[in-house]
């Protein structure tokens, strides 16, 4: 049998403009790469195919949110 998994892919404000806000998520990490990909698996577990982070911040840890799409 074949997985059809997708992965989900950032996006830009244009590009969401187009699309259906489903939710926002949110995740922290030691760096922004990590964040980037917390958020991703946060995406991909709800079942939306885009993201756009909104928000990011470096103290101590990296933290931020993203709109899913």
């Amino acid at each position: 049998m074949l997985s059809t998994a997708f992965v989900a892919k950032p996006v830009s404000g244009l590009q969401a403009e187009k699309l259906n806000k489903t939710d926002i998520v949110s995740g922290s990490a030691d760096t922004l790469s990590e964040l980037e990909s917390v958020l991703r698996d946060k995406t991909d577990s709800r079942g939306a195919t885009a993201y756009r982070i909104t928000s990011a911040s470096t103290k101590n840890k990296a933290s931020g949110t993203a709109i899913i799409y």
